[in-house]
């Protein structure tokens, strides 16, 4: 009887065993959920500061587009002056 009562008491902790590690499965898959779900979150929130950060250099690059622009035209201004103030000067000079 005594190989009985082993196998008895075997099988009873070999239960118990079974259901800490139920347990145990359970309370980590729900951290692991948990966890999952956090990535998600920063994952939406990282990809949002993403996509507006690249609206803003989208934005900037606009910007130093059109403030190439305005300085190319006083440029193109510029240079007419001085060929118009060249033009004077020539003029003045060979008037006696």
């Amino acid at each position: 009887m005594r190989i009985d009562e082993v196998a008895e008491s075997l099988s009873v902790r070999i239960d118990e065993t079974n259901r800490r590690i139920d347990e145990i499965s359970r309370s980590l898959s729900a951290r692991i959920d948990e966890t999952n779900k956090r990535i998600d979150d920063l994952a939406r929130s990282l990809s949002a500061r993403i996509d507006e950060t690249n609206k803003r250099i989208d934005d900037l690059a606009r910007r130093v587009d059109d403030l190439a622009k305005r300085i190319d035209a006083v440029q193109s201004t510029l240079l007419e002056i001085q060929k118009l103030l060249l033009e004077l000067v020539k003029t003045r000079q060979s008037t006696p």
